[in-house]
């Protein structure tokens, strides 16, 4: 079993890095930040913005992988904002929101204004902590950094890991969604789950 040393927060009134619409591009500050992808993926916004250059993000396989999670969740996930950040940048945002002087691999928030229209999302996961663990977990950075992502949403749809136990379940589920999405021959839903529900209220992880 593989044990991450993942923390998030559960809802807060502003989102840690600022958005923009989901419908154009746009640029995040910085001098080497690339262009957010946005796609809409069956009613969910999913935008993906890289503020890093360690991993290479491979952005149309991260949107459907954040609507895969959803479906098999049955969550109705409306929004998702996807950041890969550098180390400093997600230190800052650990210690800015949570009070914790280190990095770490993932932070996720709570962005539902109007639950009522689904789960809406920030996560950030930090691109050097991939290319690092990866290798260490049998998985390329590219990989390591979709099981991040996973780890945020699955935070954010009611799982916990503050418990032995649930941190065993947890992780079980990430690689099982992980291997699962990247079967070969996985057949695509080409309509939403008639079994999509509303997200449970997931609780602080620290």
């Amino acid at each position: 079993m593989t044990h991450r040393k993942t923390t998030q927060n559960s809802r807060i009134s502003k989102p840690p890095l600022k958005r923009g619409p989901v419908t154009r591009h746009r640029r995040i500050g910085g001098a080497f930040q690339q262009n957010i992808l946005v796609k809409r993926l069956r009613k969910t916004a999913v935008a993906i913005s890289n503020q890093q250059r360690t991993v290479r993000v491979p952005r149309r396989t991260i949107g459907r992988l954040v609507r895969f999670v959803a479906e098999r969740e049955s969550i109705r996930l409306a929004e998702a904002d996807i950041a890969v950040v550098d180390g400093g940048e997600i230190r800052r945002l650990n210690r800015r929101h949570l009070g914790r002087e280190w990095t770490t691999d993932v932070l996720s928030f709570d962005m539902t204004e109007k639950p009522g229209a689904g789960l809406s999302v920030q996560i950030v996961v930090c691109g050097p902590d991939a290319a690092r663990q990866g290798p260490h977990h049998g998985n390329t950075p590219a990989r390591e950094l979709m099981i991040y992502i996973i780890h945020g949403l699955l935070h954010q749809m009611g799982h916990e890991d503050a418990t032995i136990r649930g941190a065993a379940r947890m992780h079980a589920r990430e690689d099982e969604l992980l291997r699962e999405f990247f079967r070969p021959g996985r057949v695509r839903r080409t309509a939403p789950s008639s079994r999509l529900r509303s997200a449970r209220r997931a609780r602080p992880a620290g």
